[in-house]
């Protein structure tokens, strides 16, 4: 009589835990599917931005009647822009610096 009962509810707890699996398995199926897709779309952005410089850079070479006047001067708006995001992620990290030193003041 116990023997019947406790093979359903063995049987229950493995069908409950194989159907948990599954949802796990799902969840991260779906979380490496979208991080895959986000990094394929990053490099796609990547791809049509140089696209887009190399584009603008043969107009300002066509305009100028120059052949390397348009990469220079494309290739010095990425260096700015480059040297931009450099002093932004440094000053970012000196005032996360001075934030730390303040808070382990207060606390002291």
């Amino acid at each position: 009589m116990f023997d019947g009962i406790k093979e359903r509810f063995k049987d229950y707890v493995d069908t409950k835990l194989q159907l948990y699996q599954l949802t796990i398995e799902e969840k991260m199926v779906g979380f490496v599917t979208l991080f895959l897709y986000i990094f394929l779309l990053g490099g796609l952005l990547f791809m049509t931005l140089g696209f887009i410089l190399l584009f603008i850079a043969k107009i300002i070479n066509y305009a100028t009647n120059n052949q390397f006047l348009g990469y220079g001067i494309v290739g010095s708006l990425c260096l700015f822009l480059l040297w931009l995001l450099v002093q932004t992620k440094s000053r970012e990290q000196i005032t996360d610096k001075i934030k730390k030193q303040i808070l382990s003041n207060i606390k002291n």
